[in-house]
């Protein structure tokens, strides 16, 4: 029985080494460690607060931001006076409508040569936003005007209300 004991202590034991075996030598390379040159050179960057910015270049982007203003600020007048936000034409809308759903005809039409009219209308039919917000437009039109709907131009569209 003793011999037992004894030998359960000498397993203990060298299981209890073997848990501790290079802890010593983790914990004096994690208290020696020191990090490269080019780290401590980006923590030191890191540190150091920005250069001030000077008077002149405040002005500048003052001047940027009232060109960007006054841009955005022209947009709701050409609405305004052209009536619309986007010349792209109907039938041109109406030719590309396979194209809103079909990634092989996008690739086709935008392999080639292809125009300004043409790069606008495929943005307008494949845009997520776009067509999400279309198709809440056109389901709060037909709740209220009793319309069913028609293809995607609004063509075909069969109202029976006053709407």
């Amino acid at each position: 029985m003793k011999t037992k004991i004894a030998f359960a202590n000498i397993i203990i034991l060298c299981i209890a080494v073997s848990a501790q075996a290079g802890y010593k030598d983790m914990k004096e390379a994690y208290e020696s460690y020191r990090p490269s040159a080019y780290f401590e050179s980006q923590l030191r960057s890191a540190d150091a607060p920005p250069s001030p910015k000077t008077q002149d270049s405040f002005h500048e982007d003052v001047k940027k931001l009232n060109a960007t203003r006054y841009s955005w600020e022209k947009v709701p007048e050409e609405i305004k006076t052209n009536g619309k936000f986007s010349d792209v034409d109907p039938d041109l809308m109406i030719s590309l409508s396979a194209a809103a759903s079909d990634h092989e005809a996008v690739v086709a039409l935008l392999g080639g040569d292809f125009s300004k009219e043409i790069l606008e209308a495929l943005v307008l039919l494949r845009n997520p936003s776009i067509t999400s917000a279309e198709k809440k437009f056109r389901a709060v039109r037909q709740k209220r005007s009793g319309c069913r709907p028609g293809n995607r131009s609004g063509r075909n569209a069969i109202c029976t209300g006053s709407g």
